[in-house]
């Protein structure tokens, strides 16, 4: 039987729940929210994005490729199953891995309201406590035409410090880019175990040429699993041990010619400091690529020698700005030189 997790979507819906999936205190529940709509953004729109904030409204729009109706329906979803997007290794912002459920979670506690926009469409949505499911309460036409806006209303249930995320939407604004040439999986990161943990992670039902797909192979490659699995769904090759070895074989050898990570460079903050550091490490069995860039703004203190402390005023790690604070100790350690006053 195809195995998949389902979270315990309930705890997105109670204050003591979202603060630990979200990793957050209460008092940061709405700039948590933001900084995801500002990922996902960003990943759909490297050259940039759009944001505002009004009132207690902020909106994030990007120029990406946008989400048809069910689209919207299926990924604004607190219940839907996690299909471990962490595991699929690509080279984008969001850390969470729960991004979509926690911007869900932090409109319902704190009693707001989500529209979403693309395509010519808006869908006013909300969650139903009872079930997780889905609600549309209204949708009609848009100016949204292309790409896709989010317009989180925050309600009076969560703190909403306007300038503080007023703030992290302009730092968000010198953040765009993307570090990664493709938007596929690439074969080489990973093992044959891995792959066969993607498989069991699928939507049941999901054929094997359309999981396929997911990695950056060559056109003879899609050809030969094409006639390997014809229509047969990805979970029952795992059941049959020799074709599941023939087909994560055909996955791994017929990589398309390898791309590399890419930084974004230190013009993304020009009166900031700089650093990065960039390698390859070991694990389940393959070697992973990295990169780790830190922009910082700030000033030294007094007794900066004698300390080698320093007050930071904001961090950006990987192209978006840091929420936890811990990462300002870590930013001065990678920061060999004096910050500009």
């Amino acid at each position: 039987m195809l195995e998949t997790y389902r979270p315990q979507w309930r705890d997105f819906l109670a204050i003591s729940g979202l603060t630990r999936r979200a990793g957050c205190s209460e008092s940061s529940l709405a700039l948590v929210a933001v900084k995801e709509m500002v990922d996902n953004a960003l990943d759909a729109s490297p050259t940039g994005i759009g944001a505002g904030v009004q009132g207690r409204t902020v909106t994030v729009y990007d120029n990406g490729p946008g989400l048809s109706r069910e689209q919207v329906l299926n990924i604004f979803a607190v219940n839907r199953p996690t299909l471990s997007s962490k595991r699929w290794r690509l080279a984008r912002r969001g850390a969470l891995g729960n991004g979509v459920r926690v911007i869900l979670g932090v409109v319902h506690v704190s009693g707001g309201s989500l529209r979403i926009s693309s395509r010519g469409t808006f869908y006013d949505i909300a969650v139903d406590p009872t079930s997780g499911e889905t609600i549309l309460l209204a949708e009609g036409p848009s100016e949204t035409s292309t790409g896709l806006q989010v317009e989180i209303t925050f309600g009076a249930g969560v703190g909403f410090d306007r300038a503080e995320i007023e703030d992290h939407l302009l730092f968000c604004q010198v953040a765009p880019g993307s570090a990664y040439g493709g938007k596929k999986a690439v074969p080489d990161w990973f093992s044959a175990e891995t792959i066969a943990d993607l498989m069991r992670d699928a939507m049941p039902g999901a054929s094997a040429l359309e999981f396929a797909r997911s990695f950056d192979i060559t056109a003879h490659g899609m050809e030969q699993i094409k006639a390997l699995t014809a229509r047969q769904a990805v979970g029952d090759l795992l059941s049959e041990p020799d074709r599941l070895s023939t087909y994560v074989d055909a996955i791994k050898g017929n990589a398309a010619p390898p791309r590399s990570l890419r930084k974004v460079g230190r013009g993304a903050l020009p009166d900031g400091k700089y650093t990065s550091v960039q390698g390859t490490f070991a694990h389940d069995g393959v070697r992973l690529p990295f990169i780790v860039e830190v922009w910082a703004l700030g000033r030294p203190v007094l007794n900066r020698k004698s300390t080698g402390r320093v007050d930071l005023e904001v961090v950006l790690v990987n192209r978006t700005p840091a929420l936890m604070t811990e990462l300002a100790g870590f930013a001065a350690d990678l920061l060999p030189f004096w910050l500009p006053p």
